[in-house]
């Protein structure tokens, strides 16, 4: 199983769909996987399901027993 877990939240749409786009892309090359991703906006990536990719919220369950685990994390500019 290979499992995505989105930690950003973004108001930029490239950064917000970044977990996504890796799930999808995944999904089509590793079709013999199970391919997971969780996000705290699941609304904005349901229609991921519709194309093989599970959608999940217990993040504990899902990194105890993924073979792969991506964390995307989106590194946002800070003022100094």
């Amino acid at each position: 199983m290979i499992f995505i877990l989105k930690s950003h939240e973004s108001t930029n749409k490239v950064g917000d769909n970044l977990g996504a786009v890796i799930a999808f892309g995944l999904s089509q090359f590793a079709q013999n996987h199970l391919v997971t991703i969780a996000s705290s906006n699941k609304v904005a990536i349901q229609y991921l399901e519709k194309k093989g990719i599970a959608l999940d919220s217990d993040n504990n369950h899902n990194i105890a027993i993924a073979d792969i685990i991506i964390h995307t994390i989106i590194a946002l500019a800070m003022a100094t």
